[in-house]
């Protein structure tokens, strides 16, 4: 019998799925006025003590929002679910995190939740918050050892490759036609990345961004977008000597520097792909945001948006927090938006505070 899984999406809405007894996979989408209407109803059950025999993994979910949101107390709900033999690491407690155990979505978010980064006396964290810094920690634990960016959670292989392509090579996220098409394309190839990268080295935004630079400049502008630092002079001097010498494009470099990220770099990565992937998201549900992507300023700022991501993985999920806002000002400027998670950028230099 597999265990039932319920995932936070960043609109708020919940996906369940869980295996019947008789074997079929049973898959339902709760929206996100259903859930809200679903707190008030987890809020009642606790108040009035009524006997419900067990907290599905999307119900934990609920019943957090539900303290989140100010319906019922962290207390209630802990005090409630031992009066009805359910497992109080699961809970919201506001202190601490769940007891240690074989991780599952429902624990990933309640260690979210209780994040004092990002709850605050005044306010807990959104869904967008929340979802992301549990993804983060997921990523976090993974093994260090393995090169590249580790894998996201429930997410498409196919779309994360073409996503760090994106982050790879122009250093911002993919738009949601770019990445529907080489998706497509990918999958035709049989997972083939060439066509994407040779295609990429002779697109108009690479002439744009590399044309008019020698090649050591090429190289060292992407470990700069990459990881926010100077290449090293064994690194640097290998990839112009492999580019020079026809061995290998740019566009091919920078996929390997990319996949074959270690420690630190790694982290950043991570981050960078757990935020792209936000921002893409952010562009899918929102027509006018999605139309807005689009043209050399468009492009500038979400590099901007994108750099200012780092190893810190807080920082990364305030500012996957910030995409909806970002999309939408993706013309006229990002600024004000992170300045509202503790970002100034000079010129391609960064402060946090």
């Amino acid at each position: 019998m597999t265990t039932p899984t319920a995932v936070l999406n960043a609109d708020g809405s919940i996906d369940y799925a869980e295996f019947a007894p008789e074997g079929q996979l049973i898959q339902t989408h709760v929206t996100s006025t259903m859930v809200k209407s679903l707190e008030s109803m987890i809020a009642g059950w606790v108040t009035t003590n009524m006997n419900q025999p067990a907290l599905t993994p999307d119900m934990v979910i609920i019943a957090n929002l539900a303290v989140a949101d100010g319906l019922i107390t962290s207390t209630q709900l802990a005090n409630w679910a031992t009066s009805q033999n359910i497992i109080v690491k699961d809970i919201f407690t506001g202190n601490g995190t769940p007891t240690p155990t074989t991780p599952t979505t429902s624990q990933s978010f309640v260690s979210a939740m209780n994040d004092p980064a990002l709850t605050t006396a005044a306010n807990a964290p959104t869904a967008t918050q929340a979802q992301t810094t549990a993804t983060l920690n997921q990523l976090q634990s993974a093994s260090p050892t393995v090169p590249g960016p580790t894998p996201i959670p429930g997410h498409d292989v196919q779309a994360d490759q073409v996503q760090g392509a994106y982050i790879a090579f122009y250093g911002r996220p993919a738009d949601v036609a770019g990445q529907s098409y080489w998706m497509d394309q990918l999958q035709k190839s049989g997972g083939n990345l060439d066509a994407i990268i040779n295609s990429f080295g002779n697109s108009a935004e690479s002439k744009a961004l590399y044309g008019a630079s020698s090649v050591d400049q090429q190289v060292s502008n992407v470990y700069h977008q990459l990881f926010n630092r100077a290449a090293d002079t064994g690194g640097l001097n290998y990839w112009v000597d492999q580019i020079n010498t026809g061995k290998v494009s740019l566009a091919g470099a920078a996929m390997a520097i990319f996949n074959g990220s270690v420690g630190s770099d790694k982290a950043q990565i991570n981050n960078k792909m757990v935020v792209a992937s936000a921002f893409t998201d952010s562009l899918a549900h929102n027509s006018l945001a999605n139309s807005l992507y689009t043209g050399e300023t468009a492009a500038a700022n979400a590099r901007s948006y994108l750099f200012a991501t780092n190893t810190d993985t807080t920082l990364a999920g305030k500012l996957a927090g910030i995409s909806d806002a970002v999309a939408l000002h993706i013309q006229s400027g990002i600024d004000a938006d992170l300045a509202g998670v503790g970002i100034t950028l000079t010129g391609m230099i960064t402060t946090h505070v």
